[in-house]
């Protein structure tokens, strides 16, 4: 799978300057709620057409955080993740992570 990192592009983007919970904090807490969603779709393959509409709403959060909200474009990404063995998934997660800009500034 090509992982699309491009940036957010300029309609997505403002300074922020903010207090309260660390932004890792909040990453982690979206990844395991998309390792959840997977398992939940490997678990129950019925209700995965459901589960697509779940993936797409965190997965774009996930990918917005880490100011790679382009990647959210692919083309049936829910479905691809819903689709994938766990060790991959754990591998996309680990991708964004690394390679996104959690903080946004620019570093990444």
């Amino acid at each position: 799978m090509s992982l699309n990192l491009s940036s957010n592009g300029p309609a997505y983007v403002s300074r922020e300057i903010r207090q309260g919970v660390p932004l890792s904090y909040v990453s982690e807490k979206l990844s395991h709620a998309i390792i959840d969603t997977h398992a939940a779709g490997v678990a129950h393959p019925e209700a995965r057409k459901r589960l697509s509409h779940v993936m797409y709403s965190q997965t774009k959060a996930f990918l917005a955080l880490h100011n790679v909200l382009g990647a959210a474009d692919a083309q049936g990404l829910p479905e691809l993740l819903l689709d994938m063995e766990r060790h991959e998934l754990h591998s996309w997660i680990a991708a964004v992570v690394k390679h996104g800009d959690l903080l946004g500034t620019g570093d990444a």
